[in-house]
């Protein structure tokens, strides 16, 4: 089972509409909720008229701050974030919600909260990184002098004396944008109440768990009164590992003792859930007029928009991850993340690897002109090897540094730079090397410490795994499978997993940062191997045989050399009428080192044309150290997915904000790529198996998102001779900067 193809266990129930997602749900005597948001990006509410709202026909409850019991606050760093501004408390941004309607059905309550009436003192908003650090900036929080969110510091070797020691020193700013996850479903939540009076709360969320603790402590509940189950998921990115309406549907149904549905609308979902962060990125490379880089000086600013969100663990995972696969002895990087009144900074795949990567990437590029080095040249002198000084100290090198390999491996599949033969029309290609970083259940920040999984094997020889991992299409319903039918030597049907249920299983953290095939995964085959030692040791005694000599194969359990066997079906019945523990637990964290990583490289051909600034991609190759591929159809698929999201970042995709305000309603104005931009896109898997991973296996999940966007760009900057430093690179910036690089007057003149 492992490491073959196997179908995704979800997928035809996916494919035939069968799956229940969030917004699928429904209760007798369901109520639907509504929330009004703040019509001001930074104000003081001065008060709240919820009469006129009160009198349409059919809403049953208007909730203001003032019926909320618990502290009102959350959030995963800081639990800042109020589910609904008080009257003299400060709306910090048009996410923030003043006062939830409930009513009978959605119209009424739609209607409803366009009836409830605010009066604003506006405040001086800040909107921007550079408003955010001026002296005299307004303060987004009094407790946060200077707006600042968050600080990273890290520093390897004595950069100065690197720089001093280089002969050629190239430094850029770079900048990037503000992404929206932009995922199929948006976010949905339904709540009620079970037989034993306890909140059960069915959501679309990437960490039950979390979810859980932080819900009932904000709302006022006793954490065993709350049990939170993460349904299917049509999309998360990482932006459903935030809370958005999820809290708000438990304070109803707490209150009402009746179900509550909440579903956002497309312009809800993008009021108020978080983005990735937009930065801006100073990077000062240095080496020696042989190519080999002495010093890499990094300063990250971020916007963190109003609340800390995950901003302190992404500014950290950008620190960690900015020297990528590269041997710089002497390394410095100071990362920062300001409040400002735009939406929430939060998780988006790679974690503030993607920004830092870009920056470097593009970077290097500009050191290998500067040193008149062939860009291939210059990474292959500096890639790390076995022993090498790493650019974190949350990574230990313990496995083979395959990164040459990688690279390797991904010009071969690229094949020779294609040539465009249209005169008006000029060809580039572009490449990005990376280290990604993944999560090992050792991170001691966001509940990413440990893992569990429990398993338990029925009375008629099937087996049910339970975590609370969930499915958001990555297909660790299908790893867990296959782990659970090779250890037990099962087909998948005999497998069920169950995922998502806090009342059904323990922690076993988010489902996020490329993590739970290897944590998940390790904690599974521990469970597993519990188990089994306990069902050997009944089985040698029906068989006379030692234990540690019994098999476990096509659902028989024998003696060695096919000797005599008993179906595992009459084991487990035997074991369940003799009283013998048939559910086993495990608890797994990782102690050789804090996080874990791999290698790849992107290579990206484009054509780019030179009357319009359109970008044509040829074709993108992903080449990945995967360790060992569980899976390999959901390794590529991972590979691709996370290629074609990365795309529309580099071309097209930005969350613009005016003064804190959006244009942007909709998937109409906010573009992302389509099946028709989505180029020919390749995977190349190379397995070096990692010695911790379950069967050697490493994390995947992030990884193509943290390579693509550079080398697209790197291909744009060859193919057009300019540079492009700021993300997304719209044909509107390509088509003025080539016509700025010929010298053509008349564009500065109207307007550029």
């Amino acid at each position: 089972m492992i490491g073959q193809k196997m179908n995704r266990i979800d997928a035809f129930d996916k494919a035939t509409g069968k799956v229940q997602y969030a917004g699928d749900l429904s209760f007798p005597r369901m109520l639907y909720g509504k929330a009004f948001f703040s019509e001001k990006p930074h104000a003081r509410i001065l008060s709240i008229d919820l009469s006129e709202a009160q009198r349409l026909e059919g809403v049953v409850r208007i909730f203001t701050s003032s019926d909320i019991e618990g502290s009102n606050g959350f959030g995963a760093t800081k639990p800042h974030q109020p589910i609904l501004v008080p009257v003299g408390g400060v709306a910090r941004f048009l996410g923030d919600a003043l006062a939830l309607v409930v009513a009978e059905n959605e119209k009424v309550a739609e209607k409803a909260s366009k009836l409830v009436r605010v009066e604003y003192e506006e405040l001086p908003g800040v909107f921007s990184i550079d408003e955010a650090i001026r002296p005299d900036a307004p303060q987004i929080h009094a407790d946060a002098p200077g707006n600042n969110c968050a600080t990273q510091e890290l520093a390897i070797g004595d950069v100065g004396k690197g720089f001093e020691q280089s002969d050629v020193t190239i430094e850029e700013w770079v900048s990037t944008s503000r992404q929206e996850h932009a995922y199929l479903e948006t976010e949905a939540a339904v709540g009620t109440i079970d037989n034993q009076g306890q909140v059960v709360l069915y959501s679309c969320i990437q960490d039950p768990h979390y979810f859980a603790s932080d819900i009932a402590q904000a709302v006022g509940l006793p954490m065993s009164q709350l049990r939170v189950v993460g349904t299917s998921i049509g999309g998360g990115f990482g932006g459903k590992d935030d809370i958005t309406l999820q809290v708000f549907v438990a304070l109803a149904v707490k209150k009402l003792r009746r179900p509550v549905k909440m579903v956002y609308t497309r312009e809800e979902s993008f009021i108020s859930s978080v983005k990735r962060h937009p930065m801006k990125i100073r990077v000062k490379l240095g080496a020696t007029k042989d190519g080999k880089i002495r010093a890499l000086e990094g300063e990250i600013l971020a916007d963190a928009g109003p609340y800390s969100g995950r901003s302190p663990v992404v500014m950290t995972v950008a620190s960690h991850s900015f020297s990528g696969p590269y041997c710089i002895p002497n390394l410095k990087v100071v990362a920062k993340a300001f409040y400002t009144n735009n939406p929430v900074g939060g998780a988006c795949r790679g974690y503030g690897q993607p920004q830092s990567s870009f920056a470097r990437e593009v970077v290097i590029e500009r050191l290998a002109q500067g040193l008149q080095i062939d860009p291939l040249e210059l990474r292959r002198k500096n890639f790390l090897k076995q022993g090498d000084p790493v650019g974190t100290r949350l990574v230990n090198l313990d496995a083979p540094v395959s990164m040459p390999k990688v690279f390797d491996s991904a010009l071969e599949l690229a094949g020779p730079p294609r040539t465009s033969t249209d005169p008006n029309r000029v060809s580039g290609r572009g490449i990005a090397c990376t280290m990604p970083l993944f999560d090992i259940a050792a991170l001691p920040s966001l509940g990413l410490l440990g893992a569990g999984v429990a398993v338990q094997l029925m009375a008629d020889g099937t087996l049910k795994v339970y975590s609370t991992a969930v499915e958001m299409g990555q297909g660790i319903t299908t790893v867990l499978t296959q782990i659970a039918a090779e250890e037990f030597g099962l087909t998948g049907e005999r497998i069920s997993i169950v995922l998502g249920d806090t009342d059904l299983a323990q922690k076993s953290g988010p489902t996020t940062a490329s993590r739970q095939t290897y944590v998940s995964g390790n904690a599974l085959l521990m469970a597993l191997g519990k188990l089994k030692e306990r069902l050997a040791e009944k089985a040698g005694q029906l068989l006379g045989e030692a234990p540690e000599k019994i098999l476990f194969q096509d659902g028989e359990v024998v003696s060695p050399g096919g000797g005599k066997g008993i179906s595992l079906r009459e084991l487990a019945k035997k074991c369940y009428y003799e009283g013998v523990n048939l559910r086993e637990e495990s608890w797994f964290k990782a102690t050789h080192a804090m996080i874990g990583h791999t290698f790849m490289a992107t290579v990206a051909d484009v054509e780019v044309d030179l009357k319009t600034g359109t970008v044509s991609i040829i074709q993108l190759i992903n080449a990945h150290d995967t360790g060992y591929a569980i899976n390999p159809d959901g390794v590529r698929g991972q590979l691709i997915g996370g290629s074609v999201q990365s795309l529309g970042w580099a071309l097209s995709e930005d969350f613009v904000t005016e003064r804190g305000y959006s244009p942007v309603a909709s998937l109409a104005e906010y573009l992302i790529p389509t099946a028709m931009d989505v180029p020919d896109v390749k995977a190349s898997i190379l397995e070096d198996p990692y010695p911790t991973g379950p069967y050697g296996a490493k994390g995947v999940g992030e990884h193509a998102t943290v390579s693509t966007t550079p080398a697209i760009v790197n291909a744009i900057n060859h193919a057009t001779g300019c540079f492009f430093g700021e993300l997304p690179v719209t044909s509107e910036k390509i088509f003025w900067e080539i016509r700025r690089k010929r010298g053509e007057r008349h564009v500065e003149e109207n307007g550029r």
